[in-house]
């Protein structure tokens, strides 16, 4: 039977049955389906007029600075997160059955992989670089009209603080819009992060990261669904956790730093289900890992996948959201755009049914969040974490 979900960028899920796929753990684990992408036509037209932008930014596709970057070693050899390649979900039942593994694997065992062959094309992630560049180099009197607020978390910010330490960096957030027949600032479209605010300039700025916002969730669903399957349930599982989801999507530009010790980001992990980030080509994002700090290598084309908090409770601690930060660059700035998947406002990330007694009580996620959002809008309070959910 053909799946419901159809997805903006030409990708279809299909489910058809008799296939074996991993368990939790790791175990093999018979659940009756056989999951599929199927190619449709794309839905983004050809014809699509490009606009006129600066090309000499420096993220994938416009330079060719990634023969420069740093490599992270161990034991003498480079290492890296994993890569998996999505596009096996269009294959036969082993290949399907091999990428659910090994995104189980990598989310085990680093909490961080990348995925290629995910099907959203160039074009709209370049596109959606250029416009958040031409954002960040205005002036500061003009992003300042669309400046965050202690009521209201969404709109463009200077001063960001991660674990009680601020970050070396400005960022610019959006989010899900209830209502999107309505005006943005409308009452039936303000949500407990606030209301989106769009500037003026670039004209081409709402539209162009409304649509990226719109692919990658899509990816989301996809991901969410796999990872459901790895912990041995439906791939349905998390859906009513979604429904109504809160998921942002975070456009961060570093500028350079005179001092090399200062950090981009603090060290911290994500308190939502699942990021899908996008970087450019300057090598700075690292993951800790068994004792290291190790660089998450840009690669072309792909997209960062980490798991968080969320993710973490939901797997009862099958998977655990790694701790990460972002190095500051003495020569270039660099620019990220890290989409942020969350539940509903009232969803209660409880662990997925197992032989393995929970570990955490309920932990609501409107709750959750809006602790977070305290920390990070100041360095006041203790920072909430999924600990304080311990049973």
């Amino acid at each position: 039977a053909q799946s419901p979900i159809t997805h903006q960028w030409g990708m279809r899920w299909r489910t058809t049955t008799n296939m074996r796929t991993v368990g939790r753990c790791g175990s093999s684990n018979k659940f009756g389906r056989r999951h599929q992408w199927m190619q449709m036509k794309n839905s983004f037209s050809d014809s699509t007029p490009t606009p006129e932008i600066d090309r000499d930014a420096h993220f994938w596709g416009l330079t060719s600075n990634s023969n420069k970057v740093s490599k992270a070693t161990s034991k003498g050899g480079p290492i890296d997160i994993p890569t998996i390649d999505l596009s096996a979900l269009a294959g036969d039942a082993d290949q399907v059955n091999r990428v659910t593994q090994d995104i189980h694997q990598a989310c085990q065992e680093w909490g961080f992989f990348k995925v290629v062959g995910h099907g959203i094309p160039d074009a709209v992630i370049q596109d959606t670089y250029a416009v958040t560049r031409d954002f960040f180099l205005q002036p500061k009197d003009v992003k300042q009209k669309v400046k965050r607020s202690e009521d209201n978390a969404r709109g463009w910010f200077d001063d960001e603080f991660t674990k009680q330490t601020r970050d070396w960096k400005e960022g610019f957030d959006f989010g899900h819009k209830p209502h999107p027949e309505l005006d943005d600032e409308h009452p039936d479209n303000r949500c407990m992060d606030g209301c989106n605010r769009w500037p003026a300039t670039p004209p081409q700025f709402k539209g162009q990261l409304q649509q990226y916002y719109d692919t990658v969730h899509h990816l989301a669903v996809i991901l969410t669904e796999i990872i459901a399957v790895g912990l041995g349930g439906d791939k349905s599982f998390f859906k009513d956790k979604f429904d109504k989801h809160t998921s942002f999507l975070r456009l961060n530009y570093y500028p350079t730093c005179s001092d090399s010790k200062t950090l981009g980001v603090n060290p911290h992990k994500d308190a939502g289900f699942l990021t899908i980030l996008s970087q450019d080509s300057v090598a700075a994002l690292q993951v800790f890992h068994d004792g290291e700090w190790i660089n998450v290598q840009p690669e072309p084309g792909a997209f960062i996948i980490n798991v968080g908090d969320m993710c973490q409770v939901m797997s009862n601690d099958v998977y655990l959201a790694p701790l990460h930060r972002v190095l500051s660059n003495t020569s270039k700035d660099r620019i990220s755009m890290p989409f942020f998947y969350n539940p509903n406002y009232d969803a209660d990330a409880v662990p997925i049914p197992s032989s393995v007694a929970p570990k955490y009580r309920p932990v609501n996620w409107g709750e959750f969040r809006s602790k977070r959002f305290e920390g990070d809008y100041s360095d006041k309070g203790t920072e909430v974490q999924i600990t304080h959910y311990l049973l």
